[in-house]
């Protein structure tokens, strides 16, 4: 078994340095991350995914 560690894309909050937000949606640049990481692991055999 493999385990990755991913940590979520970024949001205005977080690169503010603003911790503790309950839900926010990732930002331009938070988006782009994501489907980076999707592009890079598409050949991935992944039963479950879960970030911070």
């Amino acid at each position: 078994m493999k385990i990755y560690l991913v940590r979520h894309g970024q949001c205005d909050s977080n690169k503010k340095k603003i911790y503790n937000v309950k839900h926010e949606e990732l930002n331009e640049e938070g988006i782009r991350q994501a489907r980076n990481f999707k592009e890079k692991n598409k050949k991935q055999n992944v039963s479950l995914l879960q970030n911070s």
